[in-house]
């Protein structure tokens, strides 16, 4: 027999099913998802079985749930406690190859991010768009970055920095590359 190349519908229908851990099937079969995607899931990831129970058990009642195994045999070693994870540790001190002034392309030019060693920073918009400066504490490393405007406001997330110039931060607005250098910036766009 050839082999079979799965379609992206069946691919998405299988995702779909494995993450939900069940499946939802109507009287008639010919609109279950579960059956009309069930030998698709098996082909396209290649879990023998997994999600291929046939079609439900017709009830007059309307729909029937099902389980997956392949929910439960992915879920079976994750931890049971209730306890969450501890907090991360504070981010103290501010990573050296940060310190000095950053830009990002923004609108019609350019963000400023100043940072300072004495762990503060101070922002401004050159890009024509009404966003108000703001400054405030700042700390970065181990990959790590947080930041609290003197309004309040709180941001932070993962940092890599890239040598001699560009450092890429993900924070609450997405990731964004930064360079020192605004002719450079703008150069690369």
């Amino acid at each position: 027999s050839g082999s079979r190349t799965p379609s992206l519908g069946a691919i998405v229908g299988c995702c779909a099913l494995l993450l939900a851990g069940f499946n939802v099937s109507s009287a008639n079969a010919d609109t279950d998802f579960g059956a009309q995607n069930a030998n698709a899931c098996v082909n396209a990831i290649g879990f023998g079985g997994c999600g291929n129970q046939g079609p439900a058990p017709q009830t007059p009642s309307g729909p029937t749930l099902r389980v997956d195994p392949c929910f439960i045999a992915q879920n079976a070693m994750r931890p049971c406690n209730t306890t969450p994870p501890a907090p991360a540790p504070p981010i103290v001190g501010v990573d050296p190859h940060l310190l000095g002034t950053w830009y990002i392309p923004a609108g019609n030019g350019y963000w400023v991010f100043d940072i300072f060693p004495n762990g503060t920073y101070k922002f401004r918009s050159e890009a024509g768009d009404g966003l108000a400066p703001g400054e405030g504490t700042f700390a970065a490393n181990n990959g790590r970055w947080g930041l609290r405007a003197t309004t309040g406001y709180m941001d932070g997330g993962t940092y890599l920095f890239r040598a001699p110039d560009e450092w890429i931060a993900t924070g609450r607005l997405g990731t964004g590359a930064w360079h020192r250098n605004a002719l450079d910036m703008v150069l690369r766009r």
